[in-house]
């Protein structure tokens, strides 16, 4: 069933579903999270359908991205110590 009007339509189905997470992860906490991934899962049941996995925080792959663990967590850091707490703790 390779139909690539009902793959375009999956494809806005997870943007919207990623957006719907992510509107969710900012209700529990006004600060934007620096870094998480969603799993999704596409699958044939006499039709295309598409569910989320897992939900989670600094769980993502880099996929050969070099500069990944870097740039995510020092963002990661960041935003653990965005208050002034790193300047606190330092002493």
């Amino acid at each position: 069933e390779n139909d690539s009007t009902r793959l375009q339509a999956l494809d806005t189905e997870l943007k919207n579903l990623c957006a719907t997470w992510g509107t969710w992860l900012l209700a529990l906490d006004a600060e934007p999270q620096p870094f998480y991934r969603i799993d999704a899962f596409v699958w044939w049941d006499g039709g295309w359908r598409l569910t989320t996995g897992e939900i989670t925080e600094l769980g993502g792959s880099f996929l050969g991205w070099r500069d990944g663990p870097r740039v995510v967590f020092e963002a990661v850091l960041r935003s653990c110590f965005r208050d002034g707490a790193l300047e606190a703790w330092e002493g």
